[in-house]
């Protein structure tokens, strides 16, 4: 089973992401801040990472720069989802490897976390 870790500050979201992952079976890890992200990172590196961008109290684009520059979490497929089609834009080219705009499409998350991680979904 795939191992994906999630950082979205929103409660709500949150829930969302564990119900629809409960849903089709897969592993998810979820955290709502990056403190606890660091935690749950430290303790296994997962196969993908789902990172929203404004977070309360740091910034995804820093935290997914951070992982691309760290030899131990480089090749970690990241997908950055932000409700700001602006805020997309400036990570592309920068960091994370496929964005994601809020609200999203279901079957466009699972087709994107499939290209990377290569499971049913």
């Amino acid at each position: 089973m795939a191992d994906i870790l999630l950082l979205e500050d929103n409660i709500d979201m949150l829930k969302m992401f564990q119900m629809l992952f409960k849903y089709k079976g897969m592993g998810l890890r979820s955290v709502a801040n990056e403190s606890c992200f660091l935690k749950e990172l430290s303790k296994q590196k997962p196969d993908l990472i789902i990172l929203d961008i404004l977070l309360r109290d740091s910034d995804g684009r820093q935290i997914c720069l951070d992982l691309k520059s760290n030899c131990n979490t480089k090749d970690i497929p990241v997908i950055m989802m932000s409700v700001s089609p602006k805020l997309l834009g400036s990570c592309k080219g920068i960091c994370g490897e496929d964005y994601l705009e809020k609200p999203f499409d279901i079957k466009e998350l699972f087709d994107k976390i499939n290209l990377y991680i290569k499971v049913k979904v």
